[in-house]
């Protein structure tokens, strides 16, 4: 007999520990996701579409990105496997390592993304739908790229004065 894990609202694999199998045994891990989608739906699905379809024309007609925080209502695994259907699963894909990983992802819908956070140990700390062009947490901030701009600045000053070396040689 295989036990069953189930670590809810993750959406990804979840790490048992070797020392917290039996030995010799196999766990059977099931992700957030999985067991989300097999739960029965609410109802909220259908709106939240709606919503992100009149999200989407927003962002066409004026530019202005759209977020739908999928925590802050009643939505379980049949309105995820719905949204899921209707979405589909896009190209892009993108993990950020803050304190805990962040997960984005396209779907299947250009301008519709998935983003959602995670704790240090795993546990979902939030889950959106963001209907932009590009994601708000891939944007690099102001001050990150003048940040960036000083550090690529003093760098080629480096390699600059380590080339002139060489050629006087």
């Amino acid at each position: 007999m295989i036990p069953s894990v189930v670590f809810a609202g993750l959406t990804r694999a979840a790490r048992v520990p070797p020392q917290d199998r039996g030995e010799g045994q196999e766990v059977d891990v099931k992700t957030g996701a999985e067991v989300l989608r097999s739960c029965k739906a609410t109802g909220n699905a259908l709106p939240v579409l709606h919503e992100i379809c009149q999200a989407l024309k927003k962002l066409l007609d004026t530019g202005q990105p759209t977020v739908i925080d999928l925590g802050a209502i009643p939505f379980a695994g049949g309105d995820e496997r719905m949204m899921d259907e209707v979405l589909g699963t896009g190209e892009a894909r993108a993990v950020l390592d803050l304190s805990g990983e962040s997960h984005v992802h396209e779907t299947g819908i250009s301008g519709v993304w998935r983003v959602d956070h995670f704790d240090s140990a795993g546990e979902t700390q939030s889950r959106f739908v963001e209907v932009a062009f590009v994601p708000g947490i891939l944007k690099t901030q102001a001050q990150d790229a003048s940040d960036g701009l000083a550090r690529l600045t003093e760098r080629l000053q480096q390699k600059t004065a380590t080339q002139n070396e060489w050629k006087g040689r």
